[in-house]
C-alpha cells in the first residue's frame, strides 16, 4: 500500500511541475478522487476483488460508494462558500 500511495504522490507533483512550468497552475482546478474498485460484474469473471468491501464498479454497496477526493482551487482566487456535508464525485461531471 505504501508503494502505490508513494508512485501516486510522485505522479501527482510531476503534474503540477509541469502546470507549473506552463504557467498553468494559477488558472487550474485540479481534482483528485480514487477509483471505486475491481469490475466485479460477470460473477466474477473480469479478475476483480473487492474483498472485504461488497461491490464494485457501477455499484454503491457499502464503502467501495465511500471514496477519497479532494480539489485544490487555483491560488489568489477568492474563496468560495464552503459546507459541511457530503459531495458526489458524479457533481463533477
Amino acid at each position: 500500500m505504501y508503494a502505490m500511495v508513494s508512485y501516486m504522490d510522485d505522479e501527482f507533483s510531476k503534474v503540477l511541475s509541469a502546470l507549473k512550468k506552463k504557467g498553468m497552475y494559477k488558472d487550474s482546478l485540479i481534482v483528485f478522487h480514487s477509483d471505486n474498485g475491481g469490475e466485479v460484474m460477470g460473477a466474477g469473471l473480469c479478475g476483480g476483488n473487492n474483498w472485504p468491501l461488497t461491490g464494485g464498479k457501477f455499484s454503491l454497496n457499502t464503502l467501495t460508494a465511500r471514496l477519497g477526493l479532494f480539489a485544490l482551487r487555483p491560488p489568489n482566487h477568492p474563496t468560495p462558500p464552503q459546507a459541511n456535508s457530503r459531495i458526489s464525485k458524479a457533481g463533477f461531471v
